[in-house]
């Protein structure tokens, strides 16, 4: 191992922990970078939950490559680590976490702390990246504990340690997963609530506080906090005995990783490395999990008014008794749901106001739990007082379900309320004082402004409403403008920046949310108002100057100046829109104090602004703008300024200042007169160096602006003219049309439009007719912004690229017909870059090594310049195979492709053609354009890609009708019809390939590309669609296609070998039913009947000879091409599962045989089918070519049966199941040999590999009922053994269990048809053992680290069930036919009714429907069918989601009435009542108390008054069923949780005297020497409320009391501290509320103050037998 000194070690490749450096740092790296270039800090959150897994499989694999073994403990961390991960990766995504653009809301607090860019660029990086990332790894440091001192030589066995830290992991991720889901259920059903419109105070109980108050939030505030802290420190255990035994080996690093212990602790015997390095991950994240937990708590308690009254009932983490009682005003405020809480918390009513026993213990874990981090709530304190964290990040997170802006909606439906909203925040404005406005205010600034943004897909619908909204609140903002000079003092006149702060924010919601275009119009623009505004606004700048520079003398301010960004934008709006007033602003000016003018006032202002980071320089640019386009100011003004803007450009430093000068720029050299801006043009060489400079070239958006503002200067300097050579396919005057169309119609030359060549004149004007003097000469500047606009064609970004193809069609257009031919060839060049031609023809070319951003940004060129008619004849001739090309442009990368934004991209194209040109000019292209725009429309991987290729094909239909059969294409392939990828190649596909003009086409791409596509859903869906047209149409695929197809097979390439596989079998499998139906037809296969058979006669076989040598047997022949490689590697299921697809299709469609028969081999093939699984070496009969033949084959045959044999040994359940239906397949048409079916049964065996049994099982349920028929005993014994629970665990396999299960359903199922029925098909012997397999399945409640596993069983033998009775009482009744005794049938209908009221959710829906359609079938004999028939309701009319047990149990519970099945039923409920999920416990729960308050009643159908149902009934269900399940902790423990619910409800009573007395005797023994923890907890309650049993007039309930009570004193003494707490508390209740009338008071006082002063957790036994022995003396001493 490495020495401790020497750590050259980090750097060797084979080294598993330097791959887990190099692993933290490119997650450090990577976490920087997408943070930096995205604006948001979310990678490391998203990776959070994956990151340690790596880290763990990477230590794991390690020990695999160093020792060649597995570790146990290495595997087993490596296994906790990987469940804790799969679990929150899952937890994380369901919230939204992998969302584009989602980011944790914090963080947003957090930049508030950290304002400066390059701060926040540190802190990003320190923190953020880097730090956490390390912290990530340093938690998977137990593992790499274990693999270190596993490779260093024998491991450490097993300890104590390990054992306890793994059963800990477990019990606290297993605590999380109950607290999250709790979180979750609670979170949905509040947003759903919310989302309908309710408000939160209109919510009910459990809702209306705002947070999760039940569970386990009722007794620690984060429950999922606390187990996320405790699961590492359980994790460090796994790290003390392999360090110690690494260290005592010589390991170095694991020695120095070895803390000392000091000496009392070594001499008490604790490990010598129990204090070891791998705690700092632990210790780190419990840290960061302190500071996080009181940020988020600051954040909950501003938002919810209750929360306080919550934090002081309920600890923040420890979970323990609330510190102090809560007040009648906590409850009143709370609801009922608090209320409701403590009950659940409490065993028993009165133990709700109760002090607790322990109250030194709750101060010391309340000060762990709550207050280790006071030190951190002073920095805290800077969040309410700073932060505007609430507009923008907290209700954004609380509002985003509630508020969704997808909507869809018709008109401004919160107008009203958003009316009344405003008026009360200008009322409260008026006595905020300077202040922070309140939490719920800002909480109603949020839901406003929300309200807004909601509308931002359609926000023409505030159009009408916008006035109304706006003007109030300018006038009321102008008004406060105008009275802010006499203001009196400097305080007060700051104090009205928080005052009207909601008033700016909701206008900046208006303004980007309907445009500031718009929401300008409603803002006052008097003349008069000019001055007071600006003068209000420099007010604000010089107040923010002041802050930035000496912010020693700021007044004190609610929020810092950065804050009020919205006002400035606003106000600078405002400004812009009164500057242009139709007045000369030299007469406006009633001057300044300093002398400086309106104009130059306003322009200071702007630039002042212009290089804000936030939104202010748009509104800057704006205000510029407006005055620099003035005519009384742009002479004298404009070329100044940008003069001094590109000076500023040029000496910046900071990309924000860069921005906010050119966003200006763009707008003046947009707005200004062009003959001013002439001298400024050469300014354009300037755009073309900014667009590499380093502060533009890493940002896109800096980079459209610059492209931006260079294609305006470069329009500047040319005139502005529609170029007159460019195509035109009409006049914009309707009449000039109609003029033109009559000459043409009268014999013109000339048409309404055409592509003009050079040579050759026409109604639009040639290039001769642009004389060179009418186009200015193109300067060396424009031609650098064109050379520059080619270059951003090119960029990585689409914004860029796009802006680029805009400004290439507008400079196009001024530009003389060769300097714009020029241009087009450039652009079309762009396209051949890297490409290889095929045939020498562009529209087969190869684009591996093509641009794609390229390849996008020439399209958007090309459709710039078509749609502006730039574009003539030879250009189009040229370009058009190359868009035809791009139309399928897709390139891989790794485990997925681009190319998707290049076909939109075409799709656009080809739509502008149709938009610009007229249908002469598109007719020669019109074919190949049509069949190119199809294919993609029902080919293409991506909805949106389908969807635009059917609006381009849409659009040249509609245009000029040149399509083939446009109007059906149309109809076929829709905008909605192709949003179904299933739909799309199922159904689209086949019935367009019915078109000759389109068929080929669509074909050839689903042969050549789609089964070659990287993603395998669209490879079988590809496969699928051949087949369909296989069938319809035989001669569009069994031409060359299939014959490419099939050489396919052979291919290395996995993606290329599994398409054609599936095309093969589905391809086959369809012309089988297509010759099968020409035989059936009585068509031959020609004319002369060569095949031996006059046309009309049936054949043996469906093929004909030619397509038998052409398809068939190559197919069958292909096995040979799947190589070991391809079935054992990576890949290998997909194409084990594809072949055994083949091998099922070539048996299916006699293909085999067929085979054999042509090469006259068919006792070959009896001889192999007899053989076995090895039987590859058989003698044909005969000599020469015949018997080589019949080797060949019977080799091929044995490789088709050991490909199909061990893929039934996969782990793959899908490879099994393809397996499965090939084999049953294959023996159909083959035969079953007695070696085979032998080996199968050997197979099912419990010694048998897991797989194996699995598989095995699936492959005999497919066996048809031929091959079934000599071996059935054999076969139905088999997999009855199967299914039956092994004794050792490690023989059990719930998925061999349950196939077998599915098994003999099959061959019930196969049986059941025929004339005799099953009874009468099957002997009774086989249908016993398929009876008792089937019940036994429905008692299979077996677990595995999985969960309840046994239910993947118990579902599938309801199912089995199900068929077997339908099927037996649908066989005609007989002496021969067998009957299913009354005994086994209500065994099977109580299993199918006990199943319906279980705890799993899909099990319970299965049963509960099975059930129903069972019992109103009228052909099956049903036990107790009317009571049934009164409960259940008829399936037509039932509309129950069984998967909801609130709608489920008050339905099911009612089955209690039927004698025949109450044991069974109430053993389900007794399971939901005991299970762990709260909701399921509660409904269950209150169903059943429910309905025993309605006791003693009868059914409708119950005739008689015997039948009338009583609770003691119940009550004797329920101890019999505690009777049949003692001892069975699955049972046992619900049946005490279920007694202890009808204790305190009431419903078993003193008056129950002898069911009292049963259930004492068996709880008491049911906990003899127990050491389950939960069931001795679930019998002290029942004791403890047998104990409290009032009234107890019978003397055996009296004695049951005294004995109940001397058992709860008995366990004051127990061994486990937990039992001892819970009896305590147990025993203060009963003293203080149910013994006071039979004691003495002072005894009883003693009594409690023994149990609340003594500590009972932490006091030795011995002492506390002695105070048990004084409460004993005190209590039984009646």
């Amino acid at each position: 191992m490495h020495g401790g000194r020497d750590l050259a070690w980090l750097l060797d490749p084979a080294e598993p922990t330097a791959w887990a450096l190099g692993a933290c740092a490119a997650f450090s790296a990577a976490a920087f970078v997408v943070s930096t270039v995205r604006g948001r800090v979310s990678f490391v959150d998203r990776t959070w939950s994956i990151t340690p897994m790596v880290y763990a499989w990477i230590f794991a694999a390690g020990v695999w490559v160093r020792t060649g073994t597995v570790d146990v403990r290495t595997a087993v961390a490596t296994a906790l680590v990987t469940a804790w991960g799969v679990r929150l990766t899952f937890n994380y995504a369901r919230k939204g976490g992998y969302k584009p653009g989602e980011e944790d809301y914090r963080w947003a607090v957090v930049r508030r702390f950290v304002p400066h860019p390059l701060a926040w660029a540190v802190f990003n990086l320190v923190f953020i990246a880097v730090y956490q990332n390390i912290l990530l790894m340093l938690l998977t440091a137990p593992v790499w504990a274990a693999s270190v001192d596993a490779a260093s030589g024998a491991a450490a066995p097993w300890a104590a340690t390990d054992t306890i830290g793994t059963i800990a992991f477990v019990v606290f991720l297993a605590g999380e997963t109950v607290a999250d889901n709790q979180q979750w259920a609670f979170q949905t059903a509040k947003h759903a609530m919310l989302k309908a419109g309710r408000r939160l105070g209109e919510l009910p109980a459990p809702h209306r506080v705002g947070f999760a108050t039940g569970g386990l939030f009722s007794m620690s505030r984060h429950p999922n906090f606390l187990c996320e802290i405790m699961m590492w420190y359980s994790m460090y255990l796994l790290s003390v005995a392999p360090l110690a035994s690494a260290a005592a080996k010589g390991a170095g690093v694991a020695a120095a990783a070895v803390w000392p212990l000091p000496g009392w602790a070594a001499a008490a015997g604790v490990p010598r490395a129990a204090a070891n390095a791998t705690a700092a991950g632990a210790v780190l994240l419990h840290m960061l999990f302190l500071g996080s937990t009181v940020l988020t708590e600051r954040i909950t308690a501003g938002k919810y008014p209750l929360y306080a009254a919550y934090q002081r009932r309920v600890p923040m983490l420890v979970p323990w008794m609330p510190a102090e009682g809560v007040t009648a005003a906590d409850e009143a405020a709370l609801g009922k749901r608090t209320q409701s809480n403590l009950s659940a918390a409490s065993p028993h009513p009165g133990q709700q106001g109760s002090q607790s026993a322990h109250h030194g213990a709750r101060v010391i874990t309340k000060y762990l739990s709550a207050d280790w981090a006071l030190s951190f709530t002073t920095i805290m304190a800077e969040v309410e007082e700073n932060a505007q964290w609430y507009e923008r990040t907290v209700d954004a997170a609380m509002l985003a379900d509630s508020l969704d802006a997808g909507e869809d909606r018709t008109y401004f439906e919160e107008r009203d309320w958003l009316l009344g909203q405003v008026e009360d925040m200008w009322a409260a404005a008026e006595t905020l004082g300077n202040e922070m406005w309140p939490p719920h205010r800002r909480n109603q600034m949020a839901r406003m402004e929300h309200t807004i943004v909601k509308y931002q897909e359609m926000p023409q619908l505030l159009d009408p409403h916008l006035e109304a909204v706006i003007s109030p609140i300018i006038l009321r903002l102008l008004a406060a403008i105008k009275a802010f000079p006499t203001m009196p003092t400097l305080e007060s006149k700051l104090a009205t920046f928080e005052q009207h702060l909601p008033f700016y924010s909701l206008l900046f919601r208006l303004a980007k949310t309907r445009g500031h275009k718009v929401i300008v119009r409603f803002f006052t623009h008097e003349v008069a108002d000019l001055e007071p505004v600006l003068a209000y606004l420099e007010f604000i700048a010089e107040i923010q100057t002041l802050a930035e520079t000496r912010p020693a003398e700021m007044p004190p301010m609610p929020r810092r100046m950065h804050s009020y960004w919205e006002m400035r934008y606003i106000l600078l709006l405002w400004i812009s829109l009164i500057a242009m007033v139709p007045f000369d602003l030299a007469r406006v000016d009633s001057g300044s104090s300093d002398g400086v003018k309106l104009v130059d006032r306003m322009l200071d202002l702007a630039k002042r602004f212009i290089g804000a980071v936030g939104v202010e320089y748009d509104g800057a640019a704006v205000l510029i703008m407006r005055v620099l386009t003035r005519k009384d100011v742009s002479q004298t003004h404009l070329i100044p300024f940008i003069d001094w803007a590109f000076d500023g450009i040029n000496t910046a430093t900071e990309t924000f200042r860069i921005r906010g000068l050119v966003t200006a720029l763009c707008a003046v050299y947009k707005h200004a007169p062009r003959n001013l801006l002439l001298p400024t043009v050469h300014y354009a060489s300037t755009c073309c160096a900014l667009f590499t400079d380093k502060l533009v070239a890493k940002n896109s958006l800096m980079r459209k602006l610059v492209i931006k503002l260079a294609q305006r200067i470069a329009l500047c300097s040319l005139k502005p003219r529609v170029a007159a050579w460019r195509y035109q396919r009409g006049a914009r005057s309707l009449a000039d049309n109609l003029a033109a169309a009559s000459s043409a119609a009268v014999g013109s030359s000339s048409g309404v439009g055409g592509l003009v060549s050079v040579a050759e004149g026409g109604a639009t004007a040639t290039a001769d007719d642009a004389d060179a003097d009418t186009f200015d000469d193109v300067t060396e500047e424009t031609e650098e912004t064109i050379g520059l606009l080619i270059e951003g064609l090119r960029d990585k970004d689409t914004v860029v690229r796009w802006t680029a193809a805009k400004g290439v069609g507008r400079l196009a257009n001024r530009l003389s017909y060769e300097l714009a031919d020029d241009i087009v060839g450039s652009v079309i060049e762009i396209l051949g870059e890297d490409v290889v031609l095929v045939d020498g023809s562009p529209q087969r070319a190869s684009v591996a090594g093509a641009s794609d951003a390229s390849w996008h940004g020439a399209l958007l060129a090309l459709a710039e310049l078509a749609r502006r008619g730039l574009l003539l004849e030879p250009r189009m001739r040229e370009c058009m195979p190359w868009v035809m090309r791009a139309l399928s442009f897709d390139q891989r990368r790794g485990t997925h492709s681009v190319g998707a934004h290049v076909r939109d991209a075409a799709c656009y194209v080809c739509w502008s053609f149709a938009r610009a040109y007229a249908p002469q000019v598109l007719e020669p292209f019109a074919g190949d354009l049509a069949r190119c725009l199809v294919v993609t429309s029902v080919t293409d991987r991506e909805i949106n890609i389908r969807r635009a290729s059917s609006a381009a094909f849409q659009e040249n239909v509609g245009r000029h009708g040149l399509f083939p059969r446009g109007i059906d294409i149309m109809g076929l392939a829709d905008y909605f019809n192709l949003g179904n990828r299933n739909n799309t190649f199922g159904e689209i596909v086949p019935a367009m390939a019915k078109y000759a003009e389109y068929g080929t086409a669509i074909v050839e791409h689903l042969a050549d590309a789609t089964l070659r596509h990287w993603d395998r859903v669209m490879r079988d869906h590809a496969a699928t669609a051949l087949g369909l047209i296989a069938a319809s149409q035989p001669d569009l695929v069994c031409g060359g296609v299939f014959q490419r197809v099939l050489a396919a097979v052979v291919s290395d390439e996995l993606d290329v070998r599994h398409g054609a596989l599936l095309a093969t079998a589905r391809i086959l499998a369809a012309l089988a039913r297509s010759e099968k139906t020409r035989d059936e037809a009585g068509v031959g296969d020609n004319d002369d009947g060569r095949d031996g058979r006059p046309d009309g006669a049936a054949r043996d076989r469906p093929w004909p000879e030619a397509h038998m040598r052409e398809f068939v047997e190559p197919a069958f022949r292909a096995v040979h091409a799947i190589l070991p490689a391809h079935t054992e590697s990576f890949g290998s299921d997909l194409t084990r599962a594809a072949a055994a697809e083949l091998a099922e299709a070539l048996a299916a469609t006699g293909s085999i045989r067929d085979v054999f028969e042509l090469h006259g081999a068919s006792d070959a093939l009896r001889q192999a089918s007899e053989a076995g699984i090895d039987g590859t070496a058989v003698a044909a009969d005969g000599a020469g070519e015949a018997a080589t033949s019949a080797t060949q084959l019977t080799a091929v045959l044995a490789k088709w049966w050991r490909l199909v044999d061990t893929s039934l040994d996969r782990a793959e359940e899908d490879v099994q199941e393809a397996a499965a239906r090939a084999a049953g397949t294959l023996a159909a048409a083959t035969g079953l040999s007695a070696a085979r079916l032998q080996a199968y049964l050997h197979g099912l065996a419990p010694t048998s590999p897991v797989y194996r049994r699995a598989g095995v099982a699936l492959a005999l349920g497919r066996l048809t009922r031929a091959t079934l028929a000599p071996h059935l005993g054999r076969i139905v014994s088999a997999l009855a053994d199967a299914v039956r629970v092994q004794g050792e665990q490690v023989y059990n396999s719930a998925e061999a269990r349950r196939n077998a299960v599915e098994a003999l359903t099959a061959i019930v199922e196969a049986h059941g048809g025929g004339v005799g029925g099953l009874g009468r098909n099957m002997d009774a012997a086989t249908l016993q053992t398929i009876v008792g397999a089937l019940l036994a399945g429905t008692r299979d409640y077996s677990t595995d680290s999985r969960g309840d596993v046994g239910s993947w069983v118990r579902e599938a033998s309801v199912q089995g069930l199900a068929v077997l009775v339908r099927l037996l009482d649908a066989t005609p009744r007989g002496p021969d036919a067998f009957e299913l005794d009354g005994e086994a049938r209500r065994q099977a209908f109580a299993a199918m009714c006990q199943q319906s009221v279980e705890k799993i959710d899909r099990v319970r829906e299965r049963a509960a429907m099975t059930l129903v359609r069972l019992v109103w079938d009228e052909g099956v004999v049903v036990p107790a069918r009317a009571e049934m028939q009164a409960v259940l309701p008829r399936p037509q009319d039932a509309g129950i989601n069984w998967l909801n047990p609130r709608a489920v149990f008050p339905i099911m519970v009612r089955l209690l009435h039927v004698r025949a099945v109450r044991a069974e039923v109430l053993t389900g409920l007794v399971v939901s009542m005991g299970s762990l999920t709260e909701s399921l416990v509660r409904h269950s729960s209150s169903a059943l108390v429910e309905f025993l308050g309605t006791l003693p009643r009868a059914l409708d159908a119950s005739e008689t008054p015997n039948d009338v149902l009583e609770r003691v009934h119940v009550l004797d269900a329920l101890v019999q069923v505690f009777v049949a399940h003692h001892k069975d902790e699955r049972v046992s423990v619900p049946v005490l949780e279920t007694v202890d619910v009808l204790l305190n409800s009431a419903m078993l009573t003193a008056d129950d005297a002898r069911q009292v007395v049963h259930i004492f005797e068996l709880t008491k023994t049911e906990v003899f020497k127990s050491k389950n923890v939960k069931k001795l907890a679930a019998a002290i309650k029942v004791f403890a409320g047998l104990a409290a049993l009032v009234d107890a007039a019978d003397e055996g309930v009296a004695a049951v009391q005294t004995k109940s009570l001397k058992q709860l004193v008995l366990y004051l003494a127990h061994p486990y501290p937990s039992v001892r707490r819970a009896v305590s508390e147990s025993l203060y209740l009963l003293v203080s509320a149910s013994l006071s009338s039979k004691h003495d008071a002072d005894a009883l006082a003693e009594a409690e103050d023994l149990l609340i002063t003594t500590d009972w957790d932490t006091t030795p036994v011995a002492e506390l037998k002695t105070l048990r022995s004084q409460i004993e003396a005190i209590l039984l001493a009646a």
